[in-house]
């Protein structure tokens, strides 16, 4: 029978030590020798005949090493889930002592959430905008979807204007600078528009179909795209055809073509109630925000280092993201990744603060997430990934991540009860 004592280093830490009986370590042992002894390849020995002594000397370290890594990972498994401890991460060995014929003793190290107790949540004030969708936001609504159903067509003799597209080719040579020269390739552009650079605009305004404009771009040592901060660049703009965009007009058959919309009034009230539903979403996350804030502010408890580590780990993930999205490249960027990954620590600290305090609301409250809302969560992530939910639920399953789903969504229930439960006034 394996001996456990659980230490407690901090709110968050606690140290484990486990003896395993002597008896139950040879046996291993000798079940790990009388394995390698069947398949084991000597010289001179026929395969199965190879005496345990031999094995023994052959290969004693490397049998001896296994059966301890095997016995380790097992019974500290079995000592957690005797003791009902979830850590947070896999436990950290810190050491082990093994002496043939004694015991064998091994300690680990690892993090689990804090018992926290949280009081004065229920009725908490807090102010929440009104929420207004004007005219104009539905007619700016209105005007990006004729936007986006604009037609292109093709004139001959044609000489661009703002807002016609250039079709054709581009070829770049580095005069200054470190970049790599280019030719041919395929672009698309829009005269006039804004993430165009200005000399671009200015080269691509009154260009006709099979003409061609030599000119030269210098870019500043600031620019955000790293590749080409501080380059002289000669461009070779080859243009094929110019195309006019031709706007369609507000009408029935401009609904009925974006959508399943009779006429343009079902079209507006859709948009009038989606914008609505928007801004409801968006004035609800500011009030949830405050309710959080609050909370954290008022329950000051120690963290598990770990948790912070992984949304530090997280927040430099959004930042990559962003960069990527606004087209700049986070490999040429000119940031220090560290510490740009440390100056975001206390964030970290109080957003893990925040979702323990919401754990512990949904414990202290009954709050529980049922297969259903798991499974319909997934079935949303799943759509918007372009995925099967199997294929999903596997990915998560793999990577351990599907008990992170699950208090997601536990702590999302939670919050959605304290803004049941608030005072709310209105502002605006």
């Amino acid at each position: 029978m394996m001996k456990v004592t659980i230490n407690e280093v901090n709110s968050t830490k606690r140290g484990m030590e486990v003896e395993i009986p002597a008896d139950v370590v040879s046996g291993e042992l000798e079940k790990a020798f009388e394995s390698y002894r069947r398949r084991a390849r000597i010289p001179g020995f026929r395969s199965g005949k190879i005496p345990i002594s031999v094995v023994k000397q052959r290969f004693g370290k490397q049998v001896e090493g296994d059966v301890l890594h095997h016995l380790i990972e097992e019974y500290a498994h079995r000592a957690l889930e005797e003791n009902k401890i979830q850590p947070i991460q896999h436990p950290v060995l810190d050491e082990y002592d093994y002496r043939q014929g004694q015991p064998f003793v091994f300690r680990t190290t690892f993090e689990v959430r804090p018992l926290v107790r949280i009081e004065n949540y229920r009725g908490m004030a807090v102010t929440r905008r009104e929420v207004r969708v004007t005219e104009e936001q539905i007619r700016e609504s209105l005007e990006a979807l004729r936007e986006r159903a604009a037609r292109y067509s093709t004139l001959d003799g044609r000489k661009a204007e703002a807002g016609d597209v250039v079709v054709g080719t581009l070829a770049g040579r580095f005069l200054e600078g470190k970049g790599k020269d280019f030719d041919g390739e395929s672009i698309t552009m829009t005269v006039g528009a804004e993430q165009n650079h200005p000399d671009f605009n200015e080269q691509l305004k009154g260009i006709g179909a099979g003409e061609s404009r030599v000119f030269q771009v210098r870019y500043p040592q600031d620019y955000p795209s790293g590749i080409l901060a501080g380059c002289l660049v000669e461009y070779t703009l080859n243009s094929r055809e110019v195309k006019v965009r031709e706007l369609p007009d507000l009408n029935d058959d401009l609904a009925k073509e974006i959508g399943d919309f009779a006429t343009l009034q079902a079209l507006t009230d859709h948009i009038r109630e989606e914008l609505e539903r928007r801004e409801k979403n968006s004035a609800d996350g500011e009030a949830k925000d405050k309710i959080l804030t609050e909370l954290v502010e008022k329950n000051e408890f120690e963290v598990p280092e770990s948790m912070v580590e992984a949304q530090m780990d997280r927040q430099v993930e959004e930042t990559v993201r962003l960069m990527i999205m606004q087209g700049l490249d986070p490999h040429h960027a000119e940031v220090n990744w560290r510490e740009e990954r440390e100056k975001g620590r206390e964030v970290a600290v109080k957003r893990v603060r925040a979702m323990l305090i919401m754990e512990a609301v949904a414990q202290q409250e009954g709050i529980e997430v049922t297969a259903e809302e798991i499974q319909k969560r997934l079935q949303h992530e799943a759509r918007r990934q372009k995925i099967s939910v199997a294929d999903l639920r596997d990915q998560l399953e793999r990577k351990g991540n599907l008990d992170g789903l699950q208090r997601q969504l536990l702590r999302e229930k939670a919050l959605d009860f304290l803004m049941d439960q608030a005072t709310i006034s209105r502002e605006g």
